[in-house]
C-alpha cells in the first residue's frame, strides 16, 4: 500500500492543480460546485473540460458546447486505436 501510495504521487502532484483551475474556471463561470463536480466526472478530457466551460461562461447553446467537447475528446479513441494497435505486441 505504501509502495502504490509513492507511485501515485507524480500524478496527484499534477492533477490537484488541475482541478483548482478548472474548478475556478468553472465557479467562475457560473456553475454550482456541484456542477463543477460533475463535469469532472463526466468529462475526460481536461481541454475538453475547459473548452465547455468558457462556452458555457459565455452562455452558448449546447449543441456547439456538446460538439467542441466530443471533438476535442475524440483524440482519446485515436490514442486507444494505436495503443490496441496488434503490432505493438510482440
Amino acid at each position: 500500500m505504501y509502495q502504490a501510495s509513492i507511485a501515485i504521487f507524480p500524478l496527484c502532484a499534477a492533477v490537484i492543480p488541475w482541478g483548482i483551475l478548472c474548478g475556478s474556471l468553472s465557479i467562475q463561470a457560473g456553475l454550482t460546485p456541484l456542477q463543477a463536480q460533475s463535469m469532472s466526472l463526466f468529462v475526460f478530457a481536461g481541454a475538453a473540460q475547459l473548452a465547455g466551460v468558457s462556452l458555457i461562461g459565455v452562455a452558448s447553446a449546447p449543441l456547439p458546447i456538446l460538439s467542441s467537447t466530443f471533438i476535442i475528446g475524440s483524440r482519446h479513441l485515436l490514442y486507444s486505436a494505436v495503443y490496441h494497435s496488434p503490432s505493438l505486441y510482440p
